[in-house]
C-alpha cells in the first residue's frame, strides 16, 4: 500500500462512539449469568474479524467459535485456520448460516458442552438448566442470522436477565440452549490500519476509511498477488496490470460511460469493489495467518 493510501485513513480509524463502551461494559456484566460465549467471524477475514479487545473481557470463559460467509472465503484454508485457533476455542465452525443442516450440527455441538454447574444437577438426577450463551462480534458478520438459524421458530422471550436493558432479552433455542445478542462491537482503534483497510475491502466497517481510488486499488494489488486466476476469469485478461490501466480497462470493457462519453471509471470501481464483496470472482482470505 502506497503512503498516499496510508495518510488517507490514519486520522479516522481511531474511533469508539459512546454506545460502544456501554455495549463493551455490558458484556462484562452479562458475562457473570452466561455460561458460555459463542463468537462470530468472517471467514474471509478470520483475524481482521475478531475484536481483540474481547479477548480480554471475556477472560477464561467457555468460547465457541463460528464463521459466516463461507460461500465468499477460501475453502481450502479452512482446517488450517481451525488448527490456528484450536488452543482459543472448544470448538471451530465454518458455517452457512442460511443453511439449516448446519444449524443444526452446532447447535447439537453446542447443547452436548459440559457445563459445571449441571454436573452438580447431574449428580442428583436432577434436570439440568439450559446452556445460556452469548453471542458476540463485530458489526457485519452475521450475529442476528446466527440466532435466527438456531433459533428457528422458537424464538420465545424468555425475560430479562440481571443487568440487562429491557430490549436486551434472551431468546430459547431449544429446552437446553438460550441464546442472548449484543451489539456489534469494534475495537477502539486500529492500530494496524491494514486491518482496517481489509475490513472496509468486505464492507465491514465504512468503507469512506479510504477513498474509492485508494480502496480499490489496494484491493486489486491484494488479488492481483493473490488471486490473480480469478480476475483472469472473471474479467477475460491475460496480463497483470496496474489498477489504474484495470480499472481504465472495465469501464471501456462494460461500456460505463458518463453523459460526455467518457469512460466512468468510478462506477467501474464500485463494480469491482461490489463483485469482490458478493464473491462473485471466488472464495477468498484477505489475512495472513502463519503457516498457511
Amino acid at each position: 500500500m502506497n503512503n498516499n493510501s496510508e495518510g488517507a485513513y490514519k486520522s479516522v480509524i481511531n474511533w469508539f462512539p459512546g454506545h460502544m463502551k456501554v455495549a463493551m461494559d455490558q458484556i462484562s456484566e452479562r458475562l457473570k449469568t452466561v455460561d458460555l460465549v459463542i463468537e462470530i467471524g468472517d471467514a474471509r477475514a478470520p483475524i481482521s474479524s475478531l475484536n481483540p479487545y474481547l479477548k480480554n473481557v471475556l477472560g477464561n470463559k467457555k468460547k465457541v467459535l463460528v464463521f459466516s460467509k463461507i460461500d465468499c472465503a477460501d475453502k481450502y484454508k479452512q482446517e488450517a485456520i481451525k488448527k490456528y485457533y484450536k488452543d482459543e476455542y472448544l470448538m471451530v465452525f465454518f458455517a452457512d448460516l442460511l443453511n439449516q443442516k448446519d444449524g443444526k450440527i452446532i447447535r447439537s455441538a453446542i447443547e452436548n458442552i459440559k457445563i459445571r454447574q449441571n454436573a452438580r444437577y447431574e449428580k442428583f438426577n436432577v434436570k439440568s438448566l439450559p446452556t445460556r450463551a452469548l453471542v458476540v462480534g463485530i458489526p457485519n458478520v452475521g450475529k442476528s442470522t446466527f440466532i435466527n438459524l438456531l433459533a428457528q421458530n422458537r424464538k420465545a422471550k424468555v425475560g430479562n436477565m440481571p443487568g440487562f436493558t429491557k430490549a436486551q432479552q434472551l431468546i430459547k433455542v431449544s429446552n437446553n440452549l438460550e441464546l442472548c445478542d449484543t451489539p456489534g462491537i469494534l475495537p477502539p482503534n486500529y492500530e494496524d490500519k491494514k486491518i482496517a483497510m481489509r475490513l472496509a475491502w468486505l464492507g465491514t466497517i465504512k468503507q469512506d476509511i479510504l477513498s474509492l481510488e485508494d480502496l480499490t486499488n489496494t484491493l486489486w494489488d491484494y488479488l492481483v498477488d493473490h488471486y490473480f486466476d480469478y480476475l483472469k476469469n472473471r474479467y477475460q485478461i491475460e496480463n497483470k496490470m496496474s489498477s489504474d490501466d484495470f480499472f481504465y480497462y472495465l469501464a471501456n470493457f462494460r461500456h460505463y460511460l458518463l453523459r460526455d462519453e467518457k469512460l466512468d471509471i468510478d462506477r467501474a470501481r464500485k463494480t469491482f469493489l461490489k463483485e469482490f464483496q458478493d464473491g462473485v470472482l471466488g472464495g477468498v482470505l484477505v489475512d495472513e495467518l502463519e503457516g498457511i
